[in-house]
């Protein structure tokens, strides 16, 4: 229900009721410095709110605004008015209640709110500027490479090469097109295979990324941004709805699989071979031109932990990014409006077209049928 016209009516159905919640919640959450001093829009706070929340499943979205109205009522037994019309004082002490509940589901529901609730307020372009983030200050950015997919390899949605009903033939079918997906694929297509990518996202070109904060996490995000992992605490976790997955919108963090690890698989029976798995990465670190985090790219913040390492005699280093002709935009969790995170958008999957893949983007699998055919292992590597 979060496609269409009925969806986007039931989102700004749900943004008026949560609204009023959402201003109170992002003033209680702001620091009281006068960069955020910028007074709630609760007009434009609407607008965002019903693009955001129509991002999210119909059952989060429902629970999210019920939950936010019940916080917002349960405010008057003890404080003889609602939350949205109580002072800065009371507010912040409902708000840290519900935060420190005992309950660990009432914990992680107001942390949710919280988490829709800021990004509402600081997303507006007069809050940007006054914390020297003004929105336009991308606007003169050029891709440093340009890469665009084969039309003739990639179709977006039901295209031609579907039968009757959605299906499509092809010796091997891959379900999403991130980190995972978008290596075998190209692999695959390399061996000589007739490989298929299906990606639920869309492909985001450069232009549309970096921007606009609060669009790219509302179509880029899986679930508008609102998947997370519960456990102590519940955490949420950036999971890409785009050609490259979640490559396409994450920091570019490249870690190896630590030696622990490791050694818990062979604990469990499992063969690991360490030279063969180094020179695997060693690959992929090519391809995706993994390398440490140039200094310049170094945040304030960075530098204090910095310091902090040195006193406590702790080894610090950068850490290790896909990235090539980075110029620090800071966007990194929005995708790269320079083509500079060489994430597999704008490797891999380009790789695996260019193998004879092909690539069908804005579908959702539903079945995929198996037929028993000639063992993968008997085909040849194509030439690289």
């Amino acid at each position: 229900m979060g496609d269409g016209e009925q969806g986007r009516r039931h989102a700004g159905f749900a943004a008026r009721l949560a609204a009023p919640v959402l201003a109170a919640l992002a003033r209680v959450a702001l620091p009281p410095v006068p960069a955020l001093a910028v007074p709630v829009d609760l007009v434009d706070l609407r607008r965002r709110a019903a693009r955001t929340l129509g991002g999210l499943p119909l059952g989060i979205r429902a629970g999210l605004v019920a939950s936010l109205l019940l916080f917002d009522l349960l405010a008057v037994p003890r404080f003889g008015r609602r939350f949205r019309r109580l002072g800065p004082e009371r507010a912040e002490r409902w708000a840290r209640a519900w935060l420190g509940s005992r309950s660990r589901l009432v914990r992680q529901v107001a942390k949710l709110w919280f988490v829709v609730a800021k990004p509402l307020h600081v997303a507006r372009p007069e809050v940007q500027r006054a914390i020297g983030h003004p929105p336009d200050r991308l606007a003169g950015v050029r891709p440093v490479r340009e890469v665009r997919l084969d039309p003739d390899r990639h179709a977006h949605g039901l295209g031609s090469g579907f039968a009757a009903g959605g299906r499509l033939s092809c010796e091997v079918v891959v379900v999403g097109s991130g980190a995972g997906g978008a290596v075998a694929a190209a692999e695959l297509a390399r061996r000589g295979l007739d490989v298929v990518v299906v990606e639920r996202g869309r492909w985001f070109p450069p232009e549309e990324l970096g921007r606009d904060p609060m669009r790219v996490t509302t179509e880029a995000y899986a679930d508008g941004g609102a998947t997370f992992a519960l456990g102590r605490p519940a955490i949420l976790v950036p999971y890409g709805h785009t050609v490259g997955g979640t490559t396409t919108i994450n920091s570019g963090t490249c870690f190896r699989l630590p030696e622990r690890v490791r050694e818990r698989w062979r604990d469990l029976g499992l063969p690991v071979d360490d030279g063969e798995l180094d020179a695997l990465y060693a690959e992929v670190e090519r391809r995706i031109s993994v390398r440490p985090t140039p200094a310049e790219h170094i945040g304030g913040s960075s530098r204090v932990v910095a310091r902090g390492a040195g006193r406590l005699g702790l080894h610090l280093r950068p850490l290790l990014r896909n990235i090539d002709g980075c110029g620090g935009s800071a966007v990194c969790a929005f995708g790269c409006p320079r083509n500079a995170k060489q994430s597999a958008n704008l490797t891999w999957i380009p790789d695996a077209l260019a193998a004879g893949a092909r690539l069908r983007s804005g579908v959702r699998v539903r079945r995929v049928l198996r037929r028993t055919r000639t063992p993968l292992s008997s085909r040849a590597p194509a030439a690289r």
